[in-house]
């Protein structure tokens, strides 16, 4: 039996250099942002808070983000040399004890993002959806296990929430985080990115 995996979905993931280094200061910025504006926005968070996404530029935090996604680019020439690659924008999360992140997609991008800060136990997974679930899904019920298990071919998909690493995925890919059943605060920065194509 051949079995061709068309048209794969790429998650990437990896460890944030330096972040045991600067996890205090990075708690800090988030904890300092959400005191000057408690309100925060409502988006994809059912509770918790959420902060705006326009003013973080000029942070420690864009600066250590942007270093890491860049410096990942490079060192697993994933892009050709004459991609340009623009972080455009980041907003911070802050769950407390039952608080999620309902499914969603980010228009208008190309690639999204996750970074986690603060996770602790039981703080719920990354839960990501199969674009396919509905027109493929008589077919997928029907599939064996192991040929399901072998081309990631599931329904849905959850990874675990680790401190320090990112998560990067293409932006149309629906997602969300499933609750915080911790007694602490989940702490993770969302972000975009723009690519535009070599001429």
């Amino acid at each position: 039996m051949t079995i061709v995996p068309l048209f794969p979905t790429m998650i990437f993931h990896w460890d944030a250099d330096s972040f045991k280094e600067n996890k205090d200061e990075l708690l800090k910025y988030c904890y300092a942002e959400r005191k000057k504006d408690p309100q925060g926005v409502t988006l994809s968070n059912s509770g918790g808070w959420q902060s705006s996404s326009g003013h973080h530029q000029e942070s420690f935090l864009y600066s250590f983000l942007r270093k890491q996604v860049v410096d990942y680019f490079i060192s697993t020439r994933l892009f050709r040399e004459e991609v340009g690659v623009e972080l455009s924008n980041m907003w911070i999360n802050i769950n407390q004890k039952r608080d999620y992140n309902a499914i969603h997609n980010h228009p208008n991008c190309n690639l999204s993002g996750v970074f986690w800060i603060k996770t602790p136990e039981n703080s719920g997974k990354l839960h990501f959806v199969n674009h396919n679930d509905f027109t493929e899904h008589t077919f997928l019920k029907c599939v064996q296990e192991s040929v399901i298990d072998k081309y990631f071919a599931y329904f849905q998909f959850q990874m675990d929430l680790v401190p320090g690493r990112i998560v990067l995925f293409p932006s149309h890919l629906r997602h969300g985080v499933q609750p915080n059943q911790s007694r602490e605060d989940r702490i993770s920065i969302s972000f975009n990115i723009h690519l535009t194509e070599p001429e």
